[in-house]
């Protein structure tokens, strides 16, 4: 991922600190001396799930909380009244104008965002008595996985119903998806696992009347958000208490993913959002 600049944004404000990495004619006020907690510091591995035919078992990698610590270097301009207390000042007000309390950071490179990630201020230090004062930002991310700026959308036009497969070319990172499928019979059960069957996701509906021709499924794995109901005529129904004991949620990881899936249904839509360990 190339990077040639950050804008640090407050969440739910119009407030934005544009940091530079390269910037000959030091016009910028704020420029990045040093970034810490970009990379992946510590992958945790969770179980996953075992082949029905081996011994092999397989895990998911993850991020513990990411802590970024970015260096700030103040570069006022002082032909605009700008100066090193007043640069730091507008850093305190991008804080605390956030109404959430969150800023988001996005790594852009040119113009272009390229991934994001969001957090909370956990640390503000200011060397004011050094030669060339500065601003040290600590902002904890309970989601440490850094994601792209749009979600997306999956041609499922021409699908294998029963085995389709998703190419994510993008990601670097294991991540959740939200998918909708409409039935187009009525059936018992919906199940979706990986081609090797290493891993299954089992609706049993059976036992309250079963899906019906036009039910429409909505599913989602992604952090933090994970949702399923199941709509028809009336209120939206929580799927929850028909999820079989010891299925996984299914997951999307970099490359090819192959699907198998029981019959009787289309796909709706398919998205997600690349996600990445670090920049």
């Amino acid at each position: 991922m190339r990077v040639t600049s950050i804008d640090i944004y407050a969440v739910n404000s119009s407030n934005v600190c544009s940091l530079s990495f390269r910037d000959p004619t030091s016009q910028n006020p704020y420029q990045v001396s040093g970034i810490g907690g970009l990379d992946a510091e510590e992958i945790v591995s969770s179980y996953y799930g075992a082949s029905g035919g081996s011994d092999d078992k397989y895990y998911r990698l993850s991020l513990q909380k990411r802590d970024i610590v970015v260096k700030i270097a103040l570069n006022p301009r002082f032909a605009l009244a700008e100066s090193y207390s007043s640069l730091r000042d507008e850093l305190y007000r991008l804080i605390a104008s956030s109404r959430t309390g969150a800023l988001r950071l996005d790594f852009k490179d040119g113009v272009n965002v390229v991934a994001s990630v969001s957090g909370f201020v956990s640390k503000f230090e200011s060397d004011q008595f050094a030669k060339q004062p500065g601003a040290t930002l600590t902002i904890s991310c309970d989601d440490p996985m850094l994601r792209g700026p749009e979600r997306i959308e999956v041609d499922v036009g021409d699908f294998y119903q029963e085995s389709p497969t998703i190419e994510d070319e993008l990601s670097t990172a294991p991540h959740g998806f939200i998918f909708d499928i409409t039935f187009t019979s009525n059936v018992n059960d919906f199940i979706i696992g990986d081609s090797a069957l290493d891993w299954v996701f089992i609706l049993q509906y059976g036992l309250y009347g079963g899906f019906n021709i036009g039910d429409t499924i909505h599913f989602s794995s992604e952090h933090n958000a994970k949702e399923l109901y199941l709509s028809r005529e009336g209120p939206q129904l929580n799927l929850a208490h028909a999820v079989a004991p010891l299925s996984i949620w299914p997951i999307m990881f970099p490359g090819t993913n192959d699907f198998v899936c029981s019959p009787g249904f289309e796909w709706t839509s398919i998205s997600y959002y690349p996600t990445y360990w670090g920049v």
